[in-house]
């Protein structure tokens, strides 16, 4: 049987791009305003003359400014606010009130200690003049000369949220990227403290759910993520976890360093153990080739036979599939099944190696090719009908394989496409090693031209690689 990798869910899935400047520049209807950074604010002017304790102040404020708006820690936040508190403290000891009460804002918006606030507060209400108590502000010195502060402008606490807010989702693109799901969270559930109702956040959270096999959640934050841009996107996200939820509801669940496994409870022939030794072996095996362990762990999920086949696949030619996770039939252990287990397996973590390795836009020749040989080590693939085609002459040649699922017109060109797939990549194995085999993987990954990639990692043309692998078969 042939399994077929899913690209298009993959890219369904991870909506997110590799870092949040990317996912600007490739969907900037997907962001507010609020969230593009600023970087013309809370500076100071060059023409202030501070004191030196004011200064030192001022200097630490944006310090600390600076270090959160590059990278956004917890710990980070809480010393600003702690800096804002004491310079709002020292702006009211000075008599500059308004200001005082712009810096006091923003570090209890930030959840200064409320004790600490309360005491300044109760300091401005003693100190401030009645004018500025009903809302009439004065700039003025006591000499009647203009005061030039490092100061808020009427909008700049909502510049720094926007721009707090921007560093966060830059941190939770980065964990999303390097699959880090867990701690991806903590970034964006702050995000969504800030910003309650930030769709983009509240999408990518439900997105970090799902990755987690956390299903109900991921239903609850792209309910919440629905806009008149973002509503076909969601629908095919909540229309995919529709029919998931009942099928995984009653799965049973382990985890193990690389996986997260959820197997049908109906079958009693293979115990958790017994999984685990099974996707532990082809991992060793599939790691000593490509050399990067997979990020994070994968999701392997084992459904009912007939679930897979009536509610999974989308065609009677795909025995298993990957789509940021493992999905197949959970057989049982009679009539050489077991086997088939361990294949499936194999083939679809390959999958996810690639994935890992590589990204999403490699050639579906050199991915089905690469996941077949790690297949064939399990059970030796059937080829008899390449080598019916290959003695009638009638081959795909390089470029009609590059045309991937285009030429997938019926059971008879699906078939020579996958054969040949693997044929191909087993000579280039043979030929040329792994490790080359590897390399191609990952210029082909950045949408590398085929010609213009082989001649980087073979010195050799497609065209001449091509002429060789023919000679080769004559030997066959």
């Amino acid at each position: 049987m042939i399994y077929m990798l899913h690209i298009e869910n993959i890219k369904l899935l991870l909506i997110l791009p590799l870092t949040i400047l990317m996912f600007y520049h490739s969907s900037p209807e997907l962001f507010s305003e609020e969230m593009k950074p600023d970087t013309q604010v809370l500076t100071v002017s060059k023409n202030i003359e501070l004191s030196l304790e004011e200064e030192e102040l001022v200097h630490e404020i944006e310090e600390l400014e600076e270090k959160i708006y590059k990278h956004y820690d917890v710990e980070t936040e809480k010393k600003l606010a702690l800096v804002y508190l004491k310079y709002s403290k020292f702006l009211v000891q000075e008599n500059h009130f308004q200001e005082a009460k712009e810096y006091l804002d923003i570090a209890k918006g930030l959840g200064v200690n409320q004790e600490k606030a309360k005491e300044i507060s109760m300091l401005l209400e003693e100190k401030q003049p009645v004018e500025m108590k009903n809302n009439v502000i004065s700039h003025l010195l006591p000499d009647g000369k203009e005061r030039v502060s490092r100061k808020f402008q009427p909008t700049d606490n909502f510049i720094f949220r926007r721009n707090v807010v921007y560093a966060l989702f830059e941190q939770a693109g980065s964990f999303y990227e390097a699959k880090n799901y867990e701690l991806a969270k903590t970034p964006t559930k702050k995000i969504l403290e800030y910003e309650p109702n930030n769709k983009l956040a509240n999408e990518l959270l439900g997105n970090i759910h799902y990755q987690l096999q956390e299903l109900k959640e991921a239903e609850f934050y792209w309910e919440k993520a629905v806009s008149r841009d973002s509503l076909d996107r969601i629908n095919k996200k909540r229309s995919k976890l529709k029919k998931e939820l009942p099928l995984e509801e009653g799965l049973l669940s382990v985890e193990e360093e690389h996986f997260k496994i959820r197997y049908a409870s109906s079958n009693q022939q293979y115990t958790s153990y017994d999984l685990k030794l099974l996707l532990r072996e082809a991992y060793k095996e599939i790691y000593q080739d490509f050399s990067t362990p997979l990020k994070g762990k994968i999701v392997v999920l084992m459904y009912e036979k007939k679930d897979f086949e009536n509610k999974i696949r989308s065609s009677h030619l795909t025995g298993a599939l990957f789509d940021g996770k493992i999905r197949m039939p959970f057989l049982n252990k009679q009539r050489g099944s077991e086997r088939e287990m361990k294949r499936l397996i194999w083939h679809e973590l390959t999958h996810a190696f690639i994935y890992n390795y590589a990204g999403d836009k490699v050639p579906l020749w050199l991915n089905e090719g690469v996941a077949q040989y790690y297949e064939n080590k399990v059970i030796p693939i059937q080829l008899r009908f390449f080598w019916t085609t290959y003695r009638r002459n009638k081959l795909l040649n390089l470029r009609g394989l590059s045309l991937g699922e285009k030429i997938f017109k019926n059971t008879e060109t699906t078939t020579l496409f996958y054969q040949q797939s693997f044929v191909f990549v087993d000579y280039l194995i043979e030929r040329f090693g792994f490790y080359k085999v590897r390399e191609l993987l990952k210029e082909l990954g950045k949408e590398e031209n085929v010609d213009s990639a082989f001649l980087k990692v073979f010195s050799l043309s497609a065209k001449e690689v091509e002429r060789r692998w023919l000679k080769w078969l004559e030997g066959k």
